[in-house]
């Protein structure tokens, strides 16, 4: 786990410095790097909230990120909003360009400064337009623990697979 207030410095809530280094030097020795979203030094405010979505996006323009996982509470991307309509069904795969055009997200029915879903998917799109390694992205249920290892090892599980 890297504490994400000492590699992340933002300007009015927008990062503008990522020290790398001991994250890529994590990558070289085969292990996983783990950030999250936190309070950080912000050059206008004093301190502001970077959230772990913002630092996902920011890594995977910095290091030749080709996959990444995204934990919410719920399977994956579904049909309608499953919190609120049992008639709705998740997608198993989507390119982005379908998310755009056919899945209506909502925001998190949770506390989430990120705005749940919908801001991981307003990520999403910043990934895919500007990363060029970027294949996929994985979003799963968090609250089931065994979903992270079989995120991690590519087994098959419950969840939306998008892709370019």
């Amino acid at each position: 786990s890297f504490p994400t207030h000492d590699v992340i410095t933002q300007s009015d809530k927008k990062i503008s410095t990522c020290i790398i280094e001991s994250i890529a030097e994590t990558l070289v020795n085969g292990q996983i790097p783990i950030l999250y979203g936190d309070m950080v030094n912000d050059e206008t405010l004093g301190m502001s909230i970077c959230s772990g979505d913002a630092v996902s996006a920011r890594l995977s323009t910095l290091l030749p990120v080709t996959h990444m996982l995204f934990a919410t509470d719920v399977d994956g991307i579904y049909t309608s909003d499953p919190h609120i309509d049992p008639e709705a069904h998740l997608v198993k795969e989507l390119t982005f360009t379908e998310i755009e055009k056919t899945i209506l997200l909502t925001e998190s029915h949770n506390k989430d400064t990120t705005g749940g879903l919908q801001g991981k998917m307003k990520e999403c799109t910043t990934l895919f337009n500007t990363s060029m390694f970027l294949e996929e992205i994985h979003v799963f249920n968090g609250l089931d623990s065994k979903n992270y290892h079989s995120a991690l090892k590519n087994n098959e599980f419950p969840h939306t697979r998008i892709h370019k």
